[in-house]
């Protein structure tokens, strides 16, 4: 029995230079470096409900006071991004001008690392577990034979969400088990309570399988290149020119296959190799 011997964070978080495929190698790279001493991993892919427009500015603005910024930016800060008022127009009558006390913008590099300050006190239980946070996903992993379980991590994140009033979405909360492939190795944990453990998950755009199989993964992606190859076709036949093909290519195709392929590729069967080198051998 492994025990937790100190409260070292182990939080890796979303960084802007960061990509979501170095996020997902890094998940993989520790699922099985849990595996190489552990029965199976549990992996818990928590959802938050609209974690972006629920952001507390109370919350937000006491943890953004504790970082040091210069008083200009932290004014800035509050004066553009967060003290921001709302009226309703409804047939050239105007309402009253209310303040707006909660979100962050998500496609502003701003509003992502506002929520990185947020979330950046959510942190495991256990240095041996594993937190990642990339913008509003957060994954736990907890290798077997621990003192400190799924539960009590759990427990945690709920502790956390209530303290920042943030809203967990238990339905869409799932867990997977990672294991290795021996069918020897029958041990199954028993499910969070209200909690759907399911063979298939998502994350970051990668579909992946608790035996670390990508086939569906890559069986989608497939599907998705077809039917955009004959897209392609009829681009062709109206004549597009080679050169704005090649462009169309790029963006639809090609951009689809090799998403995250780091994390996934060398999982692969020779059968699925095969058939992604066959997309590239067609005469489109």
């Amino acid at each position: 029995m492994r025990k937790n011997k100190s409260n070292t964070s182990c939080q890796e978080y979303f960084n802007p230079a960061r990509c979501t495929t170095s996020a997902l190698v890094s998940i993989l790279h520790h699922v099985i470096e849990m595996l190489e001493r552990s029965v199976f991993v549990r992996c818990l892919l928590v959802d938050f409900f609209k974690a972006f427009d629920v952001v507390d500015h109370t919350v937000l603005l006491a943890k953004l006071s504790q970082l040091g910024l210069p008083d200009r930016a932290l004014n800035w800060i509050i004066s553009f991004r967060i003290h921001w008022t709302q009226f309703v127009k409804y047939d050239n009558v105007i309402s009253s001008s209310q303040p707006i006390n909660a979100s962050v913008v998500q496609g502003l590099g701003l509003g992502l690392m506002l929520y990185f300050v947020m979330a950046k006190d959510l942190k495991a239980v256990s240095p041996i577990n594993r937190l990642f946070t990339y913008a509003d996903d957060t994954t736990v992993l907890v290798p077997s034979d621990l003192d400190v379980g799924l539960e009590d991590e759990f427990e945690n994140v709920k502790q956390w969400a209530k303290d920042n009033k943030m809203i967990l979405n238990i339905t869409k909360t799932k867990e997977t088990v990672f294991r290795r492939p021996n069918p020897r190795l029958s041990l199954h944990p028993s499910p969070l309570p209200h909690i759907e453990q399911v063979k298939v998950a998502k994350l970051l755009g990668l579909v992946f399988t608790e035996r670390l199989h990508f086939d569906d993964h890559v069986s989608a992606v497939l599907k998705a290149c077809s039917q955009r190859m004959y897209l392609l076709k009829l681009l062709r036949a109206q004549g597009l020119p080679v050169t704005q093909l090649n462009t169309v290519f790029q963006v639809l195709i090609l951009n689809k296959i090799i998403y995250a392929i780091p994390a996934w590729n060398g999982f692969l069967s020779m059968h699925f190799v095969s058939q992604i080198n066959g997309l590239f051998d067609t005469d489109t």
